[in-house]
């Protein structure tokens, strides 16, 4: 069976560093990894391989030398039988999983002796719906990696993400991304390190990824490895280590191995022939391990910020909801019921799997409002208002391990991206190739040492404008267009520094406008002139200001909203488009001329209906609203007429209970 083939030309090997993500694909650009350590491999003595023949004869077979590919083997045995109309797929330890035409996904385990037996059976089922990969296409697109993780391409191009936890039974699973009908090859290679084969590209390409499934986030992805000709073998599969054995049609078997760090692969070497086309074959995908790989590290946990301010969404039709954290961790949600006034507004928890930290952020999204909050972990969870209109279910682990609160934003076709910043001050985003494609994990763009909080805002379909510190303190603006790093610009090196979290506004010309406290106590603002900033701020007298501002661009004129060191909420605005600031006025019930002081910052929301509404807490959790008058009909505040006026009326909503 052993006996050494010919040599032949072999797959094209490509060893240059290829990061920017198709379209087609996904939306993200990785930037280049810092160079690394060599990886250390640790194999087990041999790599069991499994073959499963075509009279249903299930074979194991050791290769000696996975590490080094050498013509290496010990004598194969026979461990089964009857393992034949059925798609076979090889796990971790032992672990070796039947698909057979009714769709079970049924677990079995070898020991190195004999075969496990669940309550006196030979296999477990474990999950149902599986029927699809008894395709001939669709075969070789589902794959176990060394930590026992599931990695499946479906019949409509979705790439998922899949967990089993043995001990209790239950599944985890995750979609990834879509568009991935060109890829007809997945391979196991390590603990979330996968390789996928590209069969209309150059003969076959193969591709390597590398996922970290507790953080939700790509450590590598679409990195060419090799750039041609691997459709030229018809099974490839792996003991894990980034070593891929590979089938081809002839029967010759060959094994390569690939260097991260090298960023190359090994000389192959053909090490057998005789396996059979008619064959399933796949290694126990931890025979071999790889230290030295990149991987995440969590930030610090982070403290609950009860005082921090509100995130504010329109949710329908001039309706608005806010969310904030409360003084236990405990996620709320304050929501305006039609017909209610916006100063009437019902309070109620979400579920969170932990603490939730700081402010979250919410978008709507196919109608539903969409929340992502930051846990206390660093954890971000996300959730959606249930289809009923008003509960919630209990929010999902989103991944993350960020170390401030994520920024989320609508595009204007509806599709949805986050971004944050990481324990090592990398911007990372998260968003949808298309308006119902999953949200593809965090990965890195080429923006670094940043820290704290983003500011984004969607200019258009292609362009993200963002705001964001680095590390020495100033403000940058950056650009993310069409999935890339396009440019970086700072604010603060000729204008000079901030305090505080800045508020922004994009214009209908696509220019940013940044409103931010300085050092005077007084809110400034600057505009992007569309070859920078300029080096002057302008402020905005009248108001000494505690805290950061809150701004809101509604009909073309903007509004702002700040906290004043007397404790109350005052605003400012334009009465005509890119006209001048008209002068800070107090927030006050315009019918009573009532007043409430704050002691969070103001949110601010434009409505699609022309009116500006701000909310506000106190320390007793009783939640401010404001809208603009005069009040729309249906939807005005407590015991309003639709009189002619600019300013606001609201007040506080009932206090919730604990």
């Amino acid at each position: 069976m052993y006996q050494r083939p010919k040599r032949f030309g072999r797959p094209g090997l490509r060893n240059s560093v290829a990061l920017t993500v198709a379209a087609t694909v996904t939306s993200l650009i990785l930037p280049a990894q810092p160079a690394a350590a060599a990886e250390q491999i640790s194999c087990r003595e041999s790599a069991s391989i499994y073959a499963a023949t075509g009279d249903g004869t299930l074979l194991e077979y050791f290769h000696n030398t996975p590490e080094s590919g050498s013509y290496d083997w010990k004598p194969q045995r026979s461990i089964g039988q009857a393992w034949s109309q059925m798609t076979v797929v090889t796990g971790a330890d032992g672990r070796i999983y039947q698909i057979p035409n009714n769709g079970e996904l049924r677990r079995f385990r070898h020991t190195g002796t004999e075969w496990e037996r669940p309550g006196g059976g030979w296999y477990t089922t474990i999950d149902t719906g599986w029927g699809q990969y008894r395709d001939a296409a669709q075969q070789n697109r589902v794959a176990v990696d060394s930590n026992g993780d599931f990695y499946t391409i479906d019949s409509t191009g979705t790439l998922t993400w899949s967990r089993y936890n043995e001990h209790a039974g239950t599944w985890t699973k995750r979609p990834l991304t879509s568009q991935w009908g060109r890829f007809d090859h997945i391979v196991a290679a390590g603990n979330g390190v996968f390789y996928v084969r590209d069969k209309l590209r150059n003969n076959g390409s193969l591709y390597r990824f590398q996922y970290h499934a507790d953080s939700q986030s790509w450590l590598q992805a679409m990195k060419i490895v090799g750039d041609a000709g691997w459709n030229m073998h018809r099974r490839i599969f792996s003991p894990g280590g980034d070593v891929l054995y590979a089938v081809e049609p002839n029967g010759t078997l060959w094994w390569y191995r690939w260097s991260e760090s090298a960023s190359t692969f090994a000389t192959p070497t053909s090490i057998g022939t005789g396996w059979s086309s008619d064959w399933q074959i796949g290694a126990m995908t931890d025979a071999c391990t790889l230290s030295g790989l990149p991987t995440r590290l969590r930030p610090a946990p982070r403290p609950v910020q009860d005082l921090a301010r509100s995130e504010l969404i329109e949710t329908q039709n001039g309706l608005i909801q806010g969310y904030y954290v409360d003084s236990y961790g405990t996620l709320k949600v304050a929501t305006q019921a039609a017909g209610s006034a916006v100063d009437f507004l019902g309070i109620e928890p979400i579920e969170t799997p932990g603490a939730v930290s700081t402010t979250p952020t919410a978008v709507m999204y196919k109608g539903r409002p969409n929340v992502f909050a930051l846990g206390t972990s660093t954890d971000i969870y996300e959730g959606s208002r249930s289809d009923n209109g008003v509960s919630w279910p209990a929010l999902n682990q989103f991944g993350g391990w960020t170390v401030d609160r994520a920024e989320a934003i609508t595009y204007p076709d509806g599709r949805r991206r986050l971004y944050a910043v990481d324990g090592i001050g990398r911007l990372l985003t998260r968003g949808q190739s298309v308006v119902d494609a999953p949200m593809s994990p965090w990965a890195p763009i080429a923006f670094n040492s940043l820290t704290g909080e983003i500011i984004a805002m969607a200019a258009n379909n292609t362009d993200v404008e963002l705001l964001a510190y680095d590390v020495q303190g100033n403000l940058a603006s950056l650009l993310h267009r069409n999935g890339t790093a396009d440019r970086m610009r700072s604010i603060t090196d000729a204008a000079g520094r901030i305090t505080g979290r800045p508020a922004a506004v994009i214009k209908d010309d696509g220019k940013v406008q940044v409103f931010a406290r300085r050092a005077d106590g007084k809110i400034h603002t600057i505009r992007d002139t569309g070859s920078g900033f300029g080096n002057t701020w302008t402020p905005l007298d009248g108001v000494t200001a505690n805290g950061a501002p809150a701004a809101v661009i509604s009909e073309g004129k903007i509004k702002v909203a700040v906290r004043s060191t007397d404790g109350f909420v005052y605003t400012n605005g334009q009465s005509e488009v890119d006209g001048p600031f008209t002068g800070w006025t107090k927030l006050v019930d315009s019918r009573t001329g009532n007043a409430w002081p704050t002691d969070t910052e103001p949110s601010m929301v434009a409505l699609s209906t022309g009116k500006v509404v701000v909310m506000y807490r106190s320390a007793d959790e009783v939640t401010f609203t404001f809208e603009s008058a005069p009040a729309s009909t249906g939807v005005a505040a407590r015991s309003a007429s639709t009189s002619s006026g600019t300013g606001f009326v609201g007040g506080p909503s009932p206090k919730p209970q604990r």
